[in-house]
C-alpha cells in the first residue's frame, strides 16, 4: 500500500529530469506480458492484447510512452485487457478521453494522476476496485460514472477534481477512503447509498461548495455511519434521507444571478478537422493570425426562441453567434491577452448566462508604454463627481443640504529614473523636470517620497493627514524654493469648495513586457473654516443648526493601481469628510418665542474612489422645546445615535429614519398653528428644589486660577430656566433685570420681573426685588436707557386658557429707574387685543415705546395682519398709542434706537408670510415718518440692534453695521463666522469702543463668545466663558476702561435637556495671553513648527519664539485677539547632538501675561531612525530579504521587522524582532509560500516593514517592497461587462460576468451603476452571489434609467464587507 504525496509541479519536474537520457521518442512497444501499445500521429494511444497491464512508478520505472506523454490526447484500451496499471497515464496533461472495455476489472493506483485535461470517463461494470489516487488532480473532470460492480474506492481517489460538480456512489461500496474527494471545490451534490458504513478522515475536506447529500437510507441509519473528523462540509450540507439519487436535470453552465436564465450546454471550436470543447480544452491563437475556425454553441433557452448568443470580451469586442454557429478569425477579431466569454441572453426578459471559455489570443510582442512622447503634462480626474441631496425630512442637522465629492483635474509629472523605472509626482508642475535629463531638478524624488510617507504615517485617518499636508507643502517649499506646486479645486457640497494643495507620488516598473504600478500615496489639505446654517421647524418656530469651525476632509488609503490606457489611477481607500454640527436656540425666531435647544452631531461621508461608492451617515443627540407666553407649545427629542442618510445602491438608505424625527410638511406646519388650542404650562420641575440668591454674599471666583483676568461668580442657584438677565449701567450703577419665578403664584402666572443692583465696593448683587408684583405674568422685557418696558397680563391666567385668550390680556407697561428702584409702572395700553414685542428708547427728554399688534390676536403674526404701534413720553404723560405702520405680515423682530442722531424703528417682516423660508426676510427702517429698506438680498437679515449711533444686524452668518440709511455697510468679520447666530447683544462705552456677545454651541456645550472693536479694528472671536454647560441669554456692559461684565444663564443638561439653571456673571479685564499648540519637530531640516493663538482680549504687536536657549527670534506680524498663525524656528544642531528633550516656547515681550501655562511644549528630538533598504527576492521566489539599518542618533530596542502581504498595511506574513544600535545594519530574510497567498492580479507586492515603538525621526523610510508572480498568470477574481440591452419592459439590463479563479466558493456583492457624462449617478443596483471555485457567474442587474451616448457603465465585485475583490469593469458608451 502506498501513497505518493507529491505536487504536480514536483511530478513534472521529476519527469522532465529524465528526458535528457531518452535518446528518441518511441511510438510502439510492449506494456505487459501479452500487451502491446502504439501511438499514432493524431495522439491516439492504443493498448492491444490480453491480460494485465504492467505497473509503473514515477520514482522508479517510467511508462514506455512517457517521452510522448504530452502528445497523448486519446487512449483506446481494447477488449481482453484485464487491468490498467499503476501510474499508467500519470502526468498526461493533454489526455481528454479514454475508452475502457468491459474486460478491465481494476484501475491501479495513480493511474490518471494529474491528467488535467481529462473531462469525463465511464467506468465499465466489470471494474471492482479503483486504486489510491487513481484520478487525483484531474482538475477538468466534470463527470464520472462509477458502476455497481465497484466495491472499494481507494484513498485520495478523486482528490483535487476541482471541476467535478456531482457524483453518485454505487450501493456496492461500503466505505469512502481517506481524502477520497478532498479539494473537490465545485462538488455541490453527492449520492451516498445506505450500504456505506464508514467515511474516513478528510474524505470531503475543502469541498466548500457541497450543499446537498442524497442518502439512500433513513436519518437513523445515517447517524450510525462512522464519519471521521474533518468532514464538516459533508455534515453541514443538507441531508436528503431515503433518496433515490441526485435529481436529474439539464447539464451545462447554469451559473447566473437570475433564475430561469439560459443554459450554455457546450461550446466547440473546429480547426483543421479537430473539434475542441473550449469550455474545458484550451485553444491558443496568435495575434493577427488569419486562421478561420468554426464556433458552435449549444444553449437550452428554457422554451424561449428569442435568445441571442455572443462571443465577447466586453462591450467593445462582442460578436454575435447567429443560431449558435459562427465562422470567424479569432486572431484578427479578438483582442490579444483578454479573457473570452460566451454570453447567452434571453431577449424577452434580459436574463443571461455567461461562461469563460479557454480560447486565447496571444500577443505577438509585449506591448510597451512610454510616456515620453514629447510632453510631460498629464492630468487625470480622481473618481466621479458623485453626490446626493439629503432630504428635508431628515431633521438634524442636515436636511436639504446638497452633498457630494469632486476633485478637479490633478496635474502629474513624470521622471524617468532609468529604462525600467518611472517616478510620478502629483500636484507638481512639470517645470520641475530637467528637459535634458528627464529627471527632477532642484530636489530628490526619493526625499520627496520619504517626506510624503512620513507625513502619511503621522496619522492614518484622512483628517489628520489632510491637516498636516499644508504644513508639509510649506516645508517642501522652504526646503526646495524652486519647486512649483499646482492647486486643485475640491468640493464637498454645492456650497463648500476651496483650493487645496495636493501632494502624492507613484512608482512604476517595467517587467514581464509591460509597465506595472508599484506604490503611491495621495493627500490634500482639506482643513478649512466654513459656516452653514439651516433650520428645522418645531411647531412653527425655526430652530437653527449649523456646520462650522474647522472642517476636516482627506484621502484615506493609498494608490492601488494606475491603468496605462488614459492614465487612470485607482485609489484603494476613501475620500472622507466629517463636518461637525450643532443645534442652537433659534435663528430668525420671532422674539415672542423662547427656544430651548441643545445637542450636537456630525455629518460623515465616505467616498470610495475605487468603486464610486458613497455612504453618508449622521450622528447626533438633540432636544428642542418651544415656549410662548409661558406655555410649552412643542418639544422634541431626536437624532439619537447614528443613522444612515445615504448609501450607494441602497434604495432604503435615503431615509426618514426612525431615530431621526421627520419634519412636518409645510401644510402640516401651518395646521399645527392653533392659537385656539390649550397648551401645557412650561415645566416647573426645577422648583422642587429651592432657589437661592448668592449675589449678596461674598463672591468666590469660580474660574481656574490660571485665568487671573477673569472672575466668574454664581449669582443665583436653581432659577427659572428662561430668566434671561438684562444688565445696564444707569448713572454709574449697574442694574440687572431678570424674569423670576414667583413661587407663591400658580404655574401659569409665575413670571415676575425683578431687579438687582451691583455694589462696586463690596462686589455683590443686592437681593432681587419685584418691579411690580401685581400677581400677573410678565413677558418680553426690554431694559434700556433707564426705562423698562414689558408685556404684562392685565389679569391672572388659568391653565385652560387658549393662546388667543392669553394674548387678549396682553398690555404694554413701562417703568422708569429712579436711582434706587423702579417707579410705579404705567400701562400704555388697555384693551382686549394682543400687544407684544415692546422696545424702548430715550432721547433728549423724550421716551419712545414701540410694540406690535395683530388683528386676530395671533402672537406668531401668521394669521390676520400686523401693525407697529408707538407711544411717547414728553416728561409729563404718555401719548395715546398711534399706528406707525399697518397691514404687515408676521413681524419677527422689532427694535428702536438712535443712529445718525435720529430716532428710528427697525423691524423684520416675513415678506411671503411663510415661516418655512427665512432668506426673504429683510430689515426696514422707519425714521422721521419715512420708511427705507435697509437690506435687500437673498440671505437672512435679522435682529437689528442700535448701538454707538449705528445699527447692527445679523446677515447671512456675519454681523453687519451701517448708518440709518444702509450706506457704508461694513461687517465685523471678514467672512461668515461659524456658530454665530442672530441672538447677539451689543454695548459701547464712552470711548467709542464696542463689544458684541453671543453664544456658540460646540462639542455638546454652549459658551459665550465676544468680539471687541477698539482703535478702529474688530478682533476675531474671543471665548469668554468655559463653563462646559449650556450658556444662554448673555447680556453685557463694556466699561470705559475696557473691562466687560457679562450676565448669563448657565444651564446644566442631562440627555440634552436642561434640568437646572443658575445665574452667573463673568467680569473680564482685557489682558494678554498667547498660546502654543500643535507643536512638532522635523529632524530632516532641524526645524520646529507650531500654531500660536492670541487667546487674550488685547492685540499682540509682536512676540518671541525660542527653543531651549538654542535659538530665538521675534515675530513682528500682529495677532488680533482670537487670531492664530503658524510659526517655525530652526534648531542649531550641536556637535554632540544625541537624544534629548527641547522646549519650544512663545512669549510677549514687555507685558504681563495672565496665563503662562499654555506658552510652551516639550519636543523629543535626536531619536532613532530605522530604514528598510535593498528589498529583494531570490530567483525561485522563495526568500525575501532586506537590509534594516538605524541611521539616527539613538539606539532602537525591540524593532519589529515584518513581511506584509500586498501593502505596507497588509496582513503580517512573518515577524522578526531585534535591537539595532546607532549606525548598525542587519540583513533579514523571510521564507514565502505562494500557495497560501491571494493575488488580485498576475503579480503582487510583498512589503518589508519596520516598526519601532519609540520616537523616531522619520517613519517615511520604514518600508520597501518587491514583486512576486502568481505563477498562474491570473488574478483571484475578475469582472467584465459583456452587454447591455432593453428587456420587454423597456428597462435596461446590464449583463456582466464575475469570475472566481480560486479553489473556494466566494460570497460576494455585485454592483452595477450607470453614470452620466458629468459623473452623476443615474441608477444602480446590486445582487448577491455565491460563485463556486474556478467558475464564473453571469450577473444580470436591471436599472430603471436610459443609457445614452456619453454614459459610463461600471460593475464592481465586493466581498460581504463591501471591500473590493476584483478590479471594477468599466465601459464608456
Amino acid at each position: 500500500m502506498k501513497k505518493k504525496v507529491v505536487s504536480l509541479t514536483l511530478v513534472l519536474c521529476m519527469l522532465l529530469s529524465f528526458m535528457p537520457i531518452i535518446a528518441s521518442a518511441a511510438t510502439s512497444g510492449t506494456c505487459g506480458s501479452n500487451l502491446t501499445w502504439t501511438l499514432d500521429d493524431n495522439g491516439t494511444l492504443t493498448i492491444s492484447g490480453t491480460g494485465e497491464m504492467d505497473n509503473w512508478d514515477i520514482y522508479d520505472t517510467l511508462t514506455p510512452w512517457y517521452s510522448n506523454c504530452d502528445s497523448i490526447k486519446n487512449v483506446i484500451i481494447e477488449n481482453s485487457v484485464t487491468s490498467i496499471g499503476e501510474d499508467a497515464f500519470s502526468g498526461c496533461r493533454s489526455l481528454t478521453s479514454i475508452t475502457i472495455p468491459n474486460s478491465v476489472t481494476s484501475i491501479g493506483d495513480s493511474t490518471f494522476f494529474y491528467c488535467s485535461s481529462l473531462t469525463s470517463i465511464t467506468i465499465p461494470n466489470s471494474v471492482t476496485s479503483i486504486g489510491y489516487g487513481a484520478f487525483e488532480g484531474c482538475s477538468s473532470l466534470t463527470s464520472i460514472t462509477i458502476p455497481n460492480s465497484v466495491t472499494s474506492i481507494g484513498d485520495w481517489a478523486f482528490e483535487g477534481c476541482s471541476s467535478l460538480t456531482s457524483i453518485t456512489i454505487p450501493n456496492s461500496v461500503t466505505s469512502i477512503g481517506i481524502w477520497a474527494f478532498k479539494s473537490c471545490s465545485s462538488l455541490t451534490s453527492i449520492a451516498i447509498p445506505n450500504s456505506i458504513t464508514s467515511i474516513c478522515y478528510c474524505a470531503f475536506s475543502y469541498c466548500s461548495s457541497l450543499t446537498d447529500v442524497y442518502y439512500g437510507g433513513s436519518e437513523e441509519r445515517w447517524n450510525s455511519i462512522n464519519i471521521s473528523v474533518n468532514n464538516y462540509y459533508l455534515t453541514d450540507a443538507t441531508i436528503h434521507y431515503n433518496s433515490s439519487g441526485i435529481p436529474t436535470g439539464t447539464k451545462g453552465n447554469t451559473n447566473s444571478t437570475s433564475d430561469g436564465a439560459p443554459i450554455i450546454k457546450s461550446v466547440y471550436v473546429k480547426d483543421s478537422g479537430n473539434n475542441y470543447n473550449i469550455m474545458n480544452t484550451a485553444v491558443n491563437m496568435q495575434e493577427d493570425s488569419t486562421v478561420s475556425v468554426d464556433l458552435s454553441v449549444d444553449v437550452d433557452w428554457n422554451g424561449n426562441e428569442n435568445g441571442k448568443i455572443y462571443i465577447t470580451q466586453g462591450t467593445k469586442t462582442s460578436i454575435e453567434v447567429p443560431n449558435g454557429k459562427l465562422t470567424f478569425k479569432p486572431g484578427e477579431e479578438l483582442s490579444a491577452g483578454k479573457t473570452v466569454y460566451i454570453l447567452a441572453i434571453d431577449e424577452a426578459n434580459g436574463k443571461s448566462t455567461s461562461t469563460q471559455v479557454k480560447l486565447k489570443v496571444n500577443a505577438k510582442n509585449g506591448a510597451e508604454w512610454n510616456p515620453s512622447t514629447g510632453t510631460n503634462n498629464f492630468n487625470f480626474k480622481l473618481g466621479q463627481n458623485v453626490g446626493f441631496t439629503i432630504p428635508d425630512s431628515v431633521v438634524f442637522p442636515f436636511g436639504g443640504m446638497e452633498i457630494g465629492f469632486g476633485l478637479d483635474f490633478i496635474p502629474i509629472t513624470f521622471e524617468y529614473e532609468n529604462e525600467n523605472k518611472i517616478n510620478i509626482a502629483f500636484g507638481i508642475d512639470s517645470s520641475n523636470i530637467d528637459k535634458t535629463t528627464g529627471r527632477f531638478k532642484d530636489f530628490s524624488f526619493a526625499d520627496y517620497k520619504s517626506t510624503l510617507k512620513k507625513n502619511m504615517k503621522k496619522g492614518r485617518d484622512g483628517y489628520t493627514v489632510a491637516k498636516s499636508n499644508e504644513k508639509l507643502v510649506n516645508g517642501l517649499k522652504k526646503k526646495y524654493p524652486n519647486m512649483k506646486f499646482d492647486k486643485v479645486k475640491f468640493s464637498v457640497s454645492k456650497d463648500m469648495g476651496w483650493d487645496a494643495d495636493v501632494t502624492g507620488y507613484a512608482e512604476m516598473s517595467y517587467f514581464d513586457g509591460g509597465w506595472h504600478f508599484n506604490e503611491g500615496f495621495l493627500a490634500f489639505n482639506a482643513e478649512f473654516s466654513y459656516e452653514y446654517q439651516g433650520q428645522v421647524f418645531i411647531w412653527v418656530v425655526p430652530c437653527y443648526y449649523e456646520f462650522g469651525g474647522k472642517v476636516g476632509g482627506g484621502i484615506e488609503g493609498t494608490l492601488k493601481d494606475i491603468q496605462i490606457d488614459g492614465f487612470k489611477p485607482t485609489l484603494e481607500g476613501y475620500i472622507s469628510g466629517k463636518v461637525g454640527a450643532s443645534i442652537g436656540g433659534g435663528i430668525g425666531v420671532a422674539k415672542v418665542c423662547t427656544v430651548g435647544a441643545s445637542g450636537s452631531g456630525s455629518l460623515n461621508i465616505k467616498y470610495a474612489l475605487h468603486r464610486d461608492y458613497v455612504k453618508s451617515w449622521g450622528e447626533g443627540d438633540a432636544n428642542i422645546n418651544v415656549k410662548v407666553v409661558g406655555k410649552t407649545v412643542a418639544e422634541k427629542n431626536f437624532a439619537h445615535g447614528e443613522f444612515t442618510i445615504y448609501e450607494t445602491g441602497n434604495k432604503n438608505a435615503l431615509i426618514k429614519d426612525k431615530n431621526a424625527i421627520t419634519l412636518q410638511s409645510e401644510d402640516e406646519m401651518y395646521d399645527s398653528i392653533d392659537i385656539d388650542s390649550i397648551y401645557p404650562n412650561e415645566s416647573r420641575a426645577y422648583a422642587e428644589n429651592s432657589t437661592e440668591w448668592l449675589g449678596d454674599k461674598p463672591q468666590i471666583n469660580l474660574m481656574d486660577v490660571d485665568y487671573t483676568n477673569k472672575e466668574l461668580n454664581k449669582v443665583a442657584d436653581n432659577i427659572y430656566t428662561e430668566c434671561a438677565p438684562q444688565i445696564c449701567e444707569i448713572d454709574g450703577k449697574k442694574v440687572m433685570v431678570i424674569q423670576w419665578d414667583n413661587s407663591n403664584r400658580a404655574d401659569v402666572d409665575r413670571t415676575m420681573l425683578v431687579y438687582s443692583v451691583y455694589d462696586d465696593e463690596k462686589g455683590t448683587w443686592s437681593a432681587p426685588k419685584a418691579v411690580d408684583d401685581d400677581g400677573t405674568a410678565d413677558f418680553y422685557p426690554c431694559f434700556k436707557d433707564g426705562y423698562l418696558v414689558w408685556q404684562n397680563e392685565k389679569s391672572t391666567l388659568t391653565d385652560d386658557m387658549t393662546l388667543t385668550e392669553i394674548d387678549q390680556k396682553a398690555e404694554i407697561c413701562v417703568a422708569k429707574w429712579n436711582g434706587n428702584g423702579f417707579d410705579a409702572p404705567t400701562a400704555i395700553t388697555d384693551n382686549n387685543t394682543l400687544d407684544t414685542q415692546p422696545s424702548v428708547t430715550a432721547e433728549s427728554g423724550t421716551v419712545h415705546v414701540v410694540w406690535t399688534t395683530n388683528t386676530k390676536d395671533d402672537i406668531m403674526g401668521i394669521s390676520g395682519t400686523n401693525a407697529i404701534m408707538q407711544s411717547d413720553f414728553d416728561g409729563t404723560s404718555w401719548s395715546k398709542p398711534t399706528t406707525v405702520k399697518s397691514g404687515l405680515n408676521a413681524i419677527t423682530n422689532i427694535s428702536t434706537g438712535i443712529a445718525d442722531g435720529t430716532f428710528g424703528i427697525a423691524y423684520v417682516a416675513d415678506d411671503d408670510n411663510d415661516f418655512a423660508t427665512i432668506n426673504d426676510r429683510d430689515i426696514k427702517i422707519i425714521a422721521n415718518g419715512k420708511e427705507e429698506q435697509l437690506t435687500d438680498n437673498d440671505v437672512l437679515d435679522s435682529n437689528p440692534v442700535f448701538a454707538n449711533d449705528m445699527i447692527y444686524y445679523y446677515s447671512g452668518g456675519n454681523i453687519a453695521y451701517s448708518d440709518l440709511h444702509g450706506t457704508n455697510v461694513k461687517t465685523v468679520f471678514d467672512e461668515p463666522k461659524a456658530g454665530l447666530t442672530d441672538s447677539f447683544v451689543v454695548d459701547s462705552n464712552k470711548k467709542g469702543d464696542t463689544a458684541i456677545w453671543w453664544t456658540k454651541t460646540l462639542d455638546n456645550s454652549t459658551e459665550v463668545y465676544s468680539s471687541l472693536y477698539k482703535d478702529g479694528e474688530w478682533s476675531d472671536e474671543i471665548q469668554v466663558t468655559s463653563v462646559g454647560n449650556i450658556a444662554k441669554y448673555p447680556s453685557g456692559i463694556l466699561n470705559d476702561d475696557g473691562t466687560m461684565l457679562v450676565a448669563f444663564n448657565n444651564g446644566i443638561a442631562e440627555n440634552n435637556q436642561i434640568v437646572k439653571t443658575d445665574l452667573y456673571t463673568i467680569s473680564v479685564m482685557p489682558s494678554y495671553d498667547i498660546a502654543l499648540s500643535d507643536a512638532e519637530f522635523d529632524e530632516d531640516n532641524m526645524t520646529a513648527y507650531a500654531t500660536v493663538t492670541n487667546k487674550g482680549e488685547l492685540p499682540i504687536e509682536s512676540y518671541k519664539v525660542a527653543i531651549s536657549g538654542n535659538n530665538e527670534k521675534t515675530v513682528s506680524e500682529p495677532l488680533k485677539a482670537g487670531e492664530s498663525a503658524e510659526i517655525e524656528i530652526e534648531y542649531k544642531k550641536p556637535s554632540d547632538f544625541s537624544k534629548r528633550n527641547v522646549e519650544l516656547s512663545v512669549s510677549i515681550e514687555n507685558v504681563d501675561e495672565y496665563n503662562l501655562t499654555n506658552n510652551s511644549a516639550t519636543l523629543s528630538i535626536g531619536n532613532a531612525d530605522i530604514t528598510v533598504e535593498n528589498v529583494a527576492v531570490n530567483e525561485d521566489e522563495t526568500i525575501v530579504s532586506a537590509n534594516v539599518s538605524n541611521i539616527g542618533y539613538a539606539d532602537a530596542k525591540n524593532v519589529k521587522v515584518q513581511l506584509r502581504d500586498g501593502s505596507a498595511d497588509g496582513s503580517v506574513i512573518e515577524e522578526k524582532s531585534f535591537d539595532i544600535a546607532v549606525g548598525a545594519s542587519k540583513n533579514v530574510q523571510f521564507n514565502i509560500d505562494k500557495s497560501s497567498m491571494k493575488f488580485f492580479d498576475a503579480q503582487k507586492q510583498l512589503y518589508v516593514t519596520a516598526e519601532y515603538d519609540g520616537d523616531e525621526i522619520s517613519k517615511g523610510n520604514n518600508d520597501g517592497y518587491v514583486f512576486i508572480s502568481s505563477g498562474s498568470g491570473v488574478a483571484d477574481y475578475e469582472t467584465e461587462i459583456l452587454n447591455y440591452n432593453k428587456n420587454s419592459e423597456g428597462k435596461y439590463v446590464i449583463n456582466s460576468v464575475a469570475r472566481n479563479n480560486t479553489d473556494k466558493t466566494v460570497s460576494c456583492v455585485l454592483y452595477s451603476a450607470v453614470y452620466s457624462s458629468d459623473g452623476t449617478l443615474k441608477s444602480c443596483g446590486t445582487v448577491k452571489a455565491d460563485i463556486k471555485a474556478n467558475t464564473d457567474t453571469g450577473v444580470d442587474i436591471t436599472l430603471p434609467c436610459e443609457i445614452e451616448t456619453g454614459d459610463t457603465i461600471k460593475t464592481f465585485m465586493w466581498d460581504k464587507n463591501m471591500l473590493p475583490l476584483a478590479k471594477n469593469a468599466e465601459v464608456d458608451i
